[in-house]
């Protein structure tokens, strides 16, 4: 094991690369691309370019070192540092990143920051406590970053410093295949780290540059197809490589996820399911050490050993550019627009309102009459507002909300809002639940862009914190009819929003002919260093010398060689189109040469130039480039060139072209010497940067042009990251009105990177009394002590309407008072506690009743305890209580037995993510379950939820009105249903409240029902809250809380039902189980024992349970849950085929770029495998899904139900009162695997043929096209074989269409064996004969395949090519299955099940047509006329040319 005492920050090696004074480098060629090429005077020569930009001042401190003592203790008491930042510090600088400017500071930790042992110095909001900064603007953006960039970056640092730990620990233990990649920290943090990594290939990406390729020992919990719903190294996640090398020096490289392989995909390259590996991008693509040092490890010329750290829980996009931003602010002289209320200069100073600047004009009005109720008669005068006039005329104010209330649908709350958000510039409304508050910001947007040519004619700004609330809003203005409007940001949920975004309303935009030309150099700069970098990483990967590296060597070493080379490439300096073209084809007469080729073989010298061309393939296509004539010219340029070499007489040793293949090969491994490797790594990090900068450029140029279009719009919709992230474009556009929606919700940093200094009127709706931000430390938190003086989760407009400073007055805000969603009973507890000033609209007061409950809102109060769970499970972290899940499941299982509410109506809200998981796991079986995006994945990632599990619940699942809705609290905010029920799950001795004692957090989850509201929780101890105490006395005041739910029944008005326990919810009648569509626990009991047979369930099946005490609820049951398994199995083979339908097309579309890729030569040998592995493992995932699927699903449930008839002895076909059991689902999930097989085969013979076509006799392509063979040969006949007792099947359970169809994926196995000239195991007449068969007795089935049947025919006789089983009747059939509607499953009389709501009959046998009776053979003679004789004939015939036809 390392000596942890001695581990410290690794500083790489500097760069072998000589670096030339900036004057004597051509700048063209350090930005991509020069025209001149080789006649430019200034240097060509890759080197390393002085940094024009001073970077982060650097910081002189003692190393720090990585010790194997925990880190910190969880329960210390200070963990922050109050002694100054970097030189400030009494002790000096903790680390090389303890900057004094927030500018300085490098986002994500440095290793050194990492290992540092002393606490950060954060410093605290209020004003009155000491800072290195004066009170204003440069203070509060300090605070705001530090604090922001601890909360985020502190996990990070936890993780990789306790990776680090583990590192040092196993490095020089042999690798382990079965390993557990969850860690934990001392300090609870989570994170996974992969072991044994490798470096597999440099890839050159046209937007990120150089990217890597790692692979690393995948997790027995991984591995196969557990890796995709995982929610593990999904694209877009921050990881991290920790490296350890020889010299006990530890690295920290910052990597995000680019692309992600399975152990499937990984298979062909590994041999074995054992390996996965993903493509990492670096975060910080300036960093060019970084670059280089990945570099080196990747080809061995750096020893490090690695781990791959996943930080599950850290959302990179989302905090890092609000960062950034803040530190742009914070260097830039521009003041924030209203810095004097936000940050003066004073301490505890009260912020001051007036009214928004452009209204300071004579005789400015608003205009209302958008606002106008429609269809009302003609209005004689225009609706306006006047703000001066307002603020200095109360009464004015008074007559003009009198005039809105009477001519808008707004009520008295909502006009007075809009009048006061109207008159103040800086504007805050706080909107309690239910009162209208997007309903207030849609008409604010409306009287603003109506009022706009009064104003300005920019575009209003409108963010969100979420993007379903940002989704919600647009929704709203677009139904108010405001059209001309963007939505920046692509990570909506909503297909709806692609027709609002950038790109969408950039396609009807006009560039200018500057813009065009701006655009077309900066990607012409961007192309040329792809180009050459692609180059270079290809030959890294291929470990043979690239035209780039030979080149520089022949021009040192040898130059009378390089001009046998160079001189093909020589083109017209006069013509640009000219010179890109022949820069793109770079190379390949040195690629040419090492193939073996003759210069005097003009036709093969240029085909090898125009598929060089085509293997640019990640580049744009441009005009020149397509222009022929400019190819043609180029042409004709390399045969000149070529037939003047060919007639040169070069120097001794200098006829490379007269060279033997062996020579030349001989020739090459000596370059290959001769070339320093370092040099060629420093080489790619270089042409890294210069991409970089070149990739910065175009985007400049990129934002220009939008900002442009964006000018010409009326609202700019996006999220508050979105808002950071595009702060330099948005900066251009001088906006001066921002409306932000749920302000509430929104970290104080956040709302800073809205007000653009340009900014005159900033509206703000939100409630600060709902839910604040989320923050991930605790110490920074208002809900803990030492929190209190950080107050990260203090969002701006909590602290400026609820200001904690002594002395400091709240800002004159609006507030809504009318609400609609709650049932005014539900509304008292909201006016007892925080909202006495709430009103109830008619709407609330005319909520119905809740069926079958004798109150509407009930608190059952128990003294059950929450579970203990083992320490080391998975619910170890989290609450649960397993007395108040069975009491919440029988409650719901009740109402909806009532028939008055589906499972949409209902929610379950709960605080803890344990008891969501409980419950997630309790009624998965019974309906498909709502879970958020959020909850879903905080399930995933703390192991509460398996990944074959994450697909219950998705909105495409099963009809919404049977999703019952699952939540936190944390994650419903913004949300409402008919009926809420709350968990609130702690009840124990010590008196531990949990996340429930915050007085936020319990208004969200008591507002949020409309009929009816439900709690399941100890009173007693929920009662040491104030907040909890309040809602206690109020219901304890009406008699609505209790030990016991009281249902009454419907049948019987005067009894009341005490439901105290689970069990109790099955007493009252209308619950019965079997009677009710209800949650069922299966029990079949005998009538002559007591001993219960407990069937077991099948996965998807689980927990689908029902207490049937007589055989007579068994069809029941079965009919039941047949219909809901039909539906889910109908989707999901849907969802199948298209996949493979979707993986054909674009296995067709790619084919002409898989054939430019391919290269001739042995050079290209590890090019073309890899080609051919990556296109011949496309379907490995589907298919692998396909067959788990079948196995562990479907197979399961079919022999559930089939042990089910069993035990009651009941055929396998019909028997009375109990649904015919003959079931097909796993037959056709195997169509859909053999079809599978038979996509990856024809595409393995495709490859085979045009590998074949090249005419490339080089070893690498022979045993490419030679293993292509030899699979497809032994793999068809397998799979032939396979298929005949599917068949077999088919027949024993009468599929007529399913026979049909696997006797025709049959056929084309066949088929590819005849194109191979190989020998197959099918009776190909017999099998024919069937089919025809089966097609025209049962045309309503196995008839659809009639067309495909006779196109395979004409193919087995030769007459015809290719037949595809892929025609519209085939396809129409599979895309019909998920129309199923449950309740509308029959069987027909051979026990298949169908839907009525698709088909009028069964679909897999249909009607019998009986053959026709064979005619008698026609003669001539009994005709004396001819055409009567042709009538005869085509009568005879007509049936089998329609069969034909």
């Amino acid at each position: 094991m390392a000596n942890g005492t001695n581990i410290r920050a690794a500083k790489f090696r500097p760069s072998t690369l000589p670096q030339f004074p900036l004057a004597s480098l051509c700048q063209d060629f350090v930005d991509g691309f020069c025209r001149r090429g080789d006649e430019c005077t200034k240097s060509h020569d890759v080197c390393a370019v002085p940094n024009e930009i001073p970077g982060s001042p650097v910081l002189q401190c003692s190393a720090n070192l990585l010790s194997l003592e925990p880190r910190f203790s969880p329960r210390d008491s200070l963990p922050f540092d109050k002694d100054g930042p970097g030189q400030l510090s009494r002790y000096g600088p903790r680390h090389d990143n303890d900057h004094g400017r927030i500018q300085h500071i490098k986002i994500l930790p440095t290793t050194d920051e990492i290992l540092c042992r002393r606490k950060p110095y954060i410093p605290a909001k209020d004003q009155s406590v000491g800072h290195h900064l004066p009170c204003g603007q440069q203070r509060l953006l300090d605070v705001q970053f530090r604090q922001l960039r601890f909360d985020n970056v502190e996990p990070i640092i936890d993780s990789c410093y306790h990776a680090s730990q583990q590192l040092t620990q196993w490095i020089s233990t042999p690798p382990v295949l079965d390993y557990d990649d969850r860690m934990n920290t001392p300090k609870g943090g989570r994170y996974s780290l992969f072991r044994d990594i490798a470096f597999e290939e440099t890839i050159m990406s046209f937007k990120g540059a150089v990217t890597f390729r790692v692979s690393f020992a995948c997790p027995k919990a991984l591995r196969g197809l557990r890796l995709g719903p995982s929610k593990h190294l999904e694209e877009g996640m921050l990881v991290a490589l920790v490296g350890l090398d020889e010299a006990d020096a530890l690295s920290t490289t910052f990597m995000v996820i680019e692309q992600r392989q399975t152990t499937f995909a990984m298979k062909a390259r590994t041999g074995n399911d054992l390996r996965a590996s993903v493509v990492l991008s670096l975060t910080d693509t300036s960093d060019t050490d970084a670059v280089r040092r990945m570099l080196y490890n990747s080809k061995g010329a750096a020893q490090e050993r690695f781990g791959l750290v996943e930080f599950p829980n850290v959302l990179y996009v989302g905090f890092y550019w609000t960062l950034k931003d803040l530190q742009n602010k914070s260097a830039s002289d521009k003041d924030l627009a209203f810095i004097t209320s936000i940050a003066p200069s004073t301490a505890g100073s009260s912020p001051e309102v007036s009214t928004p600047e452009y209204t300071n004009v004579d005789n400015f009005a608003f205009q209302l009459n958008s606002l106008r109720k429609k269809g009302d008669a003609a209005y004689t005068s225009s609706l306006t507002l006047r703000p001066r006039e307002l603020v200095s005329d109360n009464e004015a104010k008074i007559i003009a909300i009198d005039d809105l209330c009477q001519e808008t649908t707004l009520d008295r709350g909502q006009a007075t809002a809009l009048c006061e958000n109207l008159c103040r510039g800086f504007a805050f409304t706080q909107g309690p639940p239910g009162t209208g508050k997007t309903f207030l910001g849609v008409a604010l947007t409306k009287v603003l862009l109506e009022s706009r040519g009064h104003i300005s004619r920019r575009p209003i700004l409108v963010v969100c914190t979420t993007n379903h609330a940002l989704d919600s809003f647009l929704k709203d203005i677009q139904q108010a009819g405001v059209t001309n409007l963007v939505r920046l940001g692509g990570n909506s949920k909503e297909t709806w929003t692609k027709a609002l975004s950038l790109r969408a309303a950039a396609r009807g935009f006009k560039k200018t002919t500057l813009e065009r030309s701006r655009e077309g150099q900066a990607h012409r700069q961007v192309e040329g260093l792809t180009t050459e970098g692609t180059s270079w990483c290809e030959s890294l990967n291929a470990d043979v010398p690239s035209w780039p590296a030979v080149r520089e060597l022949l021009q040192s070493r040898y130059p009378a060689i390089l001009k046998c080379f160079a001189g093909l490439e020589k083109v017209d300096s006069s013509r640009l189109s000219d010179i890109r073209l022949a820069r793109k084809a770079g190379g390949f007469a040195f690629e040419f040469w090492g193939t073996g080729g003759d210069i005097n073989d003009l036709d093969r010298l240029l085909e090898k130039f125009s598929s060089m061309l085509g293997n640019q393939y990640e580049f744009q296509d441009d005009a020149d480039d397509g222009d022929l004539q400019t190819k043609y010219r180029v042409l004709d340029n390399v045969a000149l060139n070529a037939a003047h070499i060919a007639a040169s007489d070069p120097p001794t040793g200098c006829d490379v072209w007269r060279l033997a293949l062996k020579e030349r090969q001989h020739l090459l491994n000596r370059w290959k010497e001769e070339i320093d490797p370092h040099t060629i790594l420093d080489r790619i990090a270089e042409i890294h940067r210069r991409h970089q900068v070149a990739v910065s450029k175009r985007y400049e140029v990129h934002q220009d042009i939008h900002a442009r279009c964006l000018r010409d719009q009326d609202v700019i919709a996006m999220t508050m990251t979105a808002c950071a992230m595009n702060s330099s474009m948005l900066n251009q556009l001088d906006l001066q009105t921002v409306i932000c929606e749920e302000a509430g919700e929104a970290m104080e940093a956040q709302t800073l990177c809205t007000l653009f200094p340009s900014v005159k009127h900033a509206i703000f709706i939100g409630d600060p009394l709902q839910l604040r931000p989320q923050v991930n430390e605790p110490a920074l938190s208002l809900e803990t002590s030492i929190g209190a003086s950080y107050r990260l989760d203090e969002s701006l407009m909590e602290r400026m309407m609820v200001p904690s400073i002594p002395g400091v007055q709240p800002i004159v805000s609006s507030r809504l008072d009318l609400q609609r969603r709650m049932h005014p009973d539900i509304a008292d507890l909201m006016r007892a506690t925080l909202y006495p000033f709430l009103q109830d609209h008619e709407v609330a007061r005319s909520r119905e009743p809740v069926a079958g409950m004798l109150d509407r809102v009930w608190w059952l109060d128990h003294q059950m305890p929450e579970d203990t769970p083992d320490p080391g499970s998975s619910m170890a972290k989290s609450f649960s209580n397993a007395y108040e899940v069975e009491m919440v499941v029988g409650l719901v299982e009740y109402l909806i037995s009532s028939n008055e509410y589906d499972y949409q109506a209902i929610t379950i809200l709960t605080p803890y993510n344990g008891q969501l998981a409980a419950l997630t796991h309790r009624l998965s079986g019974t309906c498909s379950l709502w879970l958020s995006e959020k909850d879903r994945e905080s399930l995933l990632l703390e192991g509460l939820l398996e990944p074959e599990e994450a697909s219950f619940g998705t909105k495409a699942d099963i009809n919404l009105a049977s999703m019952l809705k699952l939540a936190t609290i944390d994650n419903f905010q913004g949300e409402e249903s008919k009926v809420v029920i709350l968990s609130t799950v702690r009840s124990n001795f010590e008196g531990r409240v949990g996340f429930l004692k915050t007085p936020n957090r319990i208004n969200v989850g008591c507002s949020r029902a409309k009929n009816g509201f439900y709690v399941v929780g100890n009173a007693t101890l929920m009662s040491a809250v104030p907040m909890w105490r309040q809602i206690s006395m109020n219901l304890s005041a009406k008699r609505r809380i209790g030990p016991a739910f009281r249902a009454c029944c419907s049948r019987h008005p005067g009894k009341v039902y005490q439901v105290q326990s689970p069990e109790q919810w099955y007493d009252i009648p209308e619950s019965q189980p079997a009677e009710k569509n209800s949650i069922v626990v299966i029990h079949v009991q005998e009538l002559a024992t007591s001993a219960a047979i407990v069937l077991r369930v099948s996965s998807l099946a689980r927990d689908l349970v029902a207490m049937v005490a007589v055989q007579d609820h068994a069809a029941a049951y079965a009919t039941r849950n047949i219909d809901l398994m039909h539906t889910k199995l109908s989707r999901k083979m849907n969802m199948f085929m298209k996949q493979l339908y979707d993986a054909k097309t674009r296995l067709d579309e790619s084919f002409n770029d898989f054939c430019e890729r391919l290269k001739p030569g042995p050079l290209a040998g590890r090019n073309n495998a890899d080609l051919v592995r990556y296109r011949g493992n496309t379907l490995a995932e589907i298919q692998s899904s396909i067959i788990d699927f079948k196995n562990h699903v479907v197979q399961l449930f079919e022999d559930d139900i089939a042990r089910l008839a069993g035990f009651l002895d009941i055929s396998s076909v019909s028997a009375d009162g109990f649904p015919d059991i003959n079931l097909c689902y796993r037959l056709r999930f195997e169509a859909l695997f053999f079809r599978c097989r038979l996509i990856i085969l024809e595409e393995s013979l495709r490859m085979r043929r045009t590998l074949r076509s090249m005419d490339d006799d080089s070893e690498h392509t022979t045993v490419l096209i030679r293993g292509l063979q030899s699979l497809t040969r032994d793999e068809a006949n397998t799979n032939i074989k396979a298929l005949n007792s599917v068949i077999t099947e088919c027949e024993t359970k009468n599929l007529k269409r399913l026979e049909a169809e696997i006797r025709l994926v049959q056929m084309c196995f066949h088929i590819l064996l005849k194109h191979l000239g190989a020998a197959s195991h099918l009776k190909v007449e017999d099998s024919l004969r069937r089919t025809l068969s089966l097609c025209r007795t049962y045309p309503d089935s196995a008839g659809i395949f009639l067309m495909t049947y006779n196109a395979f025919n004409l193919v087995l006789s030769g007459e015809q090519r290719h037949g595809s089983l892929y025609t519209r009747g085939s396809r129409r059939i599979w895309w019909s299955w998920p129309a199923h509607e449950v309740g509308n499953l029959k069987e027909c009389v051979y026990g298949h099940q169908y839907s009525t709501s698709t088909w009028t009959g069964c679909p897999e046998c249909g009607r019998e047509v009986p053959p026709s009776p064979k005619p008698e053979p026609v003669s001539p003679k009994k005709f004396l006329k001819e055409d009567a004789f042709v009538a005869a004939m085509q009568t005879q015939t007509f049936s089998a040319a329609s069969y034909r036809s």
